[in-house]
């Protein structure tokens, strides 16, 4: 009998894009080679045509669904009460998808056939768990980042903004995140994590049994096909509406941006990228920067780039957008957070930097007026995503693993 998987995900596989969407689309096409795979995309975006990349879709609109008892929650007003409010409940705010009647829906579906194996995108899908049969098919999990960590870092930053009712209310989502993770582990067969720092941190702390890292993978333009024109252009990529990509692109045309004009004043700065939030639209028309949304293609806003900038103050695993840079050739400036997770020299690969304004703009500076440098930092980090992030490569080792645990 041919083997049926349940791929369940907040977000449309599409190979190209949003750097979790790029993710779900190397498991989805992994699972697809190992037997008949059906996706549930069960997330606030709309409905997206999927009709190029043949996949077998359902498409649940969580939009106005949410938990009814979590949106109750977060409309408390003291802070102390709202956070112990969630501890009750004993459910992040972030799972607040998983409402009532999503969950039932869900249960109903996993009861219309005999599935070999469910996958779950993501640890916020995690409540889902609890309505599946008793005696259910193999579970596996691709938490991907270690968002406990990433809440607990957002916490810091607010904490050392003033604000500590929002620090309060992170560290709450923390710490429920953690106890999803840890309950799920009585049930998933494996956890799956796109790098080995996040499998290390989540294993220490949670003392998870079975994890896996899988690395992000990319396509990989021949070098031949790249073309690239001599500028002054800072290029920043990534989902807009993301807490950690929004802090840093904040962070740095406020802090850094101011720096680097002082002394090239020349220099352009792109902000590219989905649904960003007003926050990131206010930011503009900062001076001599542009918004671009929703890119069609990145190829040109690559070989338009003389850097690739990775701002992040918060953030764990592997970055896709250092990985897309190199695969274009084109050289990084990263804070050493923003470079987390690959098994490299950033010193050696990329300009890394402390998360400070002054450090962030001398490097970016360094980066403009070496070319050579930064050609050479380039060529580095090129070969080693050539070597451990090519995606044919990471969506079979997929397939390996997941047959594996998945096959009956």
């Amino acid at each position: 009998m041919t083997a049926s998987f349940l791929h369940v995900t907040p977000i449309t596989p599409r190979p190209s894009g949003n750097g979790l969407a790029m993710r779900t689309a190397m498991f989805a096409e992994a699972l697809s080679s190992i037997g008949r795979t059906e996706i549930l995309v069960l997330g606030d975006e709309p409905p997206v045509d999927c009709s190029n990349e043949g996949l077998q879709i359902r498409h649940w609109d969580t939009r106005g669904r949410h938990d009814t008892r979590l949106q109750l929650i977060n409309a408390i007003g003291d802070p102390q009460a709202r956070a112990d409010a969630l501890r009750a409940l004993g459910r992040p705010f972030a799972s607040r998808a998983v409402s009532l009647p999503i969950a039932t829906e869900f249960a109903q579906l996993t009861q219309q056939y005999p599935w070999s194996g469910i996958l779950f995108s993501r640890a916020h899908l995690l409540p889902l768990l609890d309505f599946l049969d008793h005696a259910p098919c193999p579970v596996i999990v691709d938490l991907d980042d270690d968002d406990g960590e990433l809440a607990r870092q957002r916490a810091r930053l607010a904490r050392r903004n003033g604000e500590d009712a929002h620090g309060l209310w992170l560290e709450t989502e923390a710490d429920m995140l953690d106890a999803m993770v840890k309950r799920a582990a009585a049930t998933v067969r494996l956890f799956t994590v796109a790098s080995a720092n996040v499998a290390e941190t989540l294993n220490d702390r949670l003392s998870l049994s079975s994890i896996k890292t899988i690395a992000n993978g990319i396509e990989i333009p021949s070098i031949d096909q790249i073309r690239r024109s001599a500028s002054d252009k800072l290029l920043f990529v990534g989902n807009l509406s993301y807490p950690p990509n929004a802090d840093g692109l904040t962070w740095f045309i406020q802090n850094v941006w101011p720096r680097v004009l002082a002394v090239r004043p020349a220099t352009s700065l792109m902000a590219a990228g989905s649904n960003p939030s007003k926050a990131v639209t206010d930011l503009f028309p900062a001076p001599q920067a542009t918004l671009v949304r929703d890119p069609a293609d990145l190829a040109p806003l690559y070989a338009a780039a003389a850097a690739g900038i990775v701002p992040l103050r918060t953030g764990s695993g592997s970055r896709i957008k250092i990985l897309e840079a190199a695969a274009h050739n084109v050289p990084v400036v990263s804070t050493v957070v923003g470079a987390d997770g690959l098994a490299l020299d950033p010193n050696q690969a990329l300009f890394a930097t402390p998360t400070d304004p002054e450090a962030f703009s001398n490097a970016c500076l360094a980066c403009l007026s070496n070319p050579v440098e930064a050609a050479a930092r380039a060529a580095r980090l090129r070969a080693y995503v050539e070597l451990m992030h090519e995606r044919s490569g990471i969506v079979s080792e997929i397939a390996a693993t997941l047959s594996a645990v998945l096959r009956p």
